[in-house]
């Protein structure tokens, strides 16, 4: 159940950061209405649960 917790916050932490370095790296004022550059947004949230999924498959794998 450990393994479902690191991933969702892992997928939380990582969604947000990495939309809000594109939109850093692009130019955008922090104050950008997030619907309005929803192609961004959609691969912030992939790279998220990307690293959500590989977070889950390593720690199934260690056991304690």
């Amino acid at each position: 159940m450990w393994e479902l917790s690191a991933a969702f916050i892992t997928f939380t932490v990582v969604s947000l950061v990495s939309i809000e370095l594109m939109y850093y790296l692009m130019g955008y004022p922090l104050d950008i209405n997030l619907e309005g550059h929803w192609f961004l947004s959609t691969i912030g949230f992939l790279i998220g649960a990307v690293a959500a999924c590989c977070v889950y498959y390593l720690l199934k794998d260690v056991e304690f």
